[in-house]
């Protein structure tokens, strides 16, 4: 929807044998992230984290 609609969409997620987008949409630009930890209770790996974000969010001028 979003694409049909001239939007660019941009998905910033671990790469995992979950990922089955890429080949239906290969418009959508994925990047990959690190140091995401699902059952993450390690306030320095969240800090970590937090950081990997913002330096995407930051490449892609969305801050």
């Amino acid at each position: 929807m979003l694409i049909k609609n001239g939007y660019s969409v941009v998905v910033i997620a671990p790469v995992d044998e979950y990922i089955i987008y890429k080949e239906a949409y290969p418009m959508v630009k994925h990047f990959g992230v690190r140091t995401l930890d699902r059952d993450g209770m390690n306030p320095v790996k969240d800090l970590f984290l937090i950081l990997e974000l913002w330096r995407r969010y930051k490449r892609l001028s969305l801050i």
